[in-house]
């Protein structure tokens, strides 16, 4: 995989991340791309998002978006950990 990370300098934790694979196992697979962003936000503490992208031959173009986020227990307001 080749790509690059950013890293918040202060409290030293990962903001982002980017990058594509440079070898694909399969002959239909062209390209695989994947960013993924990481942190807190004002409405929840933290969070992450990934989104894979992916081109393949004959079959077009994919893509996947994945958020995730604490659940929150609704009984309490507590977040889970």
């Amino acid at each position: 995989m080749e790509g690059q990370i950013w890293i918040d300098a202060a409290p030293g934790a990962l903001v982002h991340q980017e990058g594509r694979m440079t070898r694909v196992g399969s002959v239909f697979v062209r390209k695989i791309e994947i960013v993924r962003d990481m942190g807190p936000r004002a409405d929840s503490p933290f969070f992450r998002i990934t989104r894979v992208d992916i081109d393949t031959r004959g079959f077009g173009h994919a893509e996947l978006t994945i958020r995730e986020r604490p659940a929150i227990s609704i009984s309490n307001g507590e977040v889970w950990q």
